[in-house]
């Protein structure tokens, strides 16, 4: 069977708002199913899939970056995965 998600949990392990997990689904980045109940939860694969591309882009360009309102710069030391979640050490 199917390993999936609700829609919060993918925004929690992807680091993104669940607005974002929205978009991504209609792009077709993430792939969802739909329970009889009706909703949809995110298959784990294609949560690990972003995952793994995030990484390469990451590695091909560098994890920095600027935060939009504050201008402040940040760069991501490494990624830590938990039971919890996903952690970013950031420095």
């Amino acid at each position: 069977m199917l390993r999936s998600v609700l829609i919060p949990d993918a925004a929690e392990l992807l680091g993104v708002s669940r607005r974002t997990v929205y978009y991504r689904i209609r792009a077709g980045t993430l792939k969802t199913v739909r329970t009889l109940g009706g909703s949809q939860r995110v298959l784990m694969e294609s949560i690990e899939a972003a995952l793994r591309a995030e990484r390469r882009r990451r590695k091909r360009h560098g994890a920095q970056g600027t935060a939009r309102r504050s201008g402040v710069r940040w760069s991501v030391n490494r990624v830590i995965r938990a039971a919890e979640g996903v952690v970013l050490a950031i420095r």
